[in-house]
């Protein structure tokens, strides 16, 4: 099932699995074994590397707007992009001192209890504010109403939110 307008002729053919994920309406899930390598993590890797979730066509943004307390640091999730080989996810942690801080870990599912893996793909921190860019694969399935997205940061229990994608 395609959606109208949506051309995946842009997309190299180890990428079409990716996208694949998010058209099949059975929910495929992404077979290491269509990877150039055998490889998950690697398929996503190389979307990484060569921004094809950036570089894919945006279907829609989702403003979050949540914050969560992990002391010392903020952990603020602002947006999500939705595109059509992926999701990225904005985010910012502040510190309450001016101290160096890190990027969080994030641990994304869906409603159907589909999990995605979180890279993150660029963030910049100066003098306690850290800001960035989380790449999710692969595109949330068609038959997905909504992600939750866990922060976990050090030992502390994880806080999460469920976001509306549809």
């Amino acid at each position: 099932m395609r959606r109208r307008g949506y051309s995946d002729a842009w997309l190299s053919p180890w990428a079409r699995v990716v996208s694949a994920c998010e058209l099949d309406p059975r929910g495929a899930t992404l077979n290491p074994s269509d990877s150039p390598n055998g490889d998950a993590y690697q398929l996503a890797d190389q979307a990484l590397k060569n921004d094809l979730v950036e570089r894919s066509p945006l279907l829609r943004v989702v403003a979050i707007g949540v914050s969560f307390r992990h002391e010392p640091e903020t952990v603020e999730l602002v947006a999500l992009e939705l595109r059509a080989a992926g999701t990225v996810l904005h985010w910012l942690v502040r510190a309450s001192r001016d101290q160096n801080v890190g990027q969080p870990t994030f641990v994304v599912t869906d409603n159907l209890d589909n999990n995605y893996q979180a890279f993150t793909s660029r963030w910049v921190s100066m003098e306690g504010l850290s800001r960035g860019e989380s790449v999710l694969v692969p595109p949330p399935r068609a038959a997905a109403d909504r992600l939750r997205i866990a922060v976990r940061r050090g030992s502390e229990s994880d806080d999460s939110v469920d976001v509306p994608i549809r």
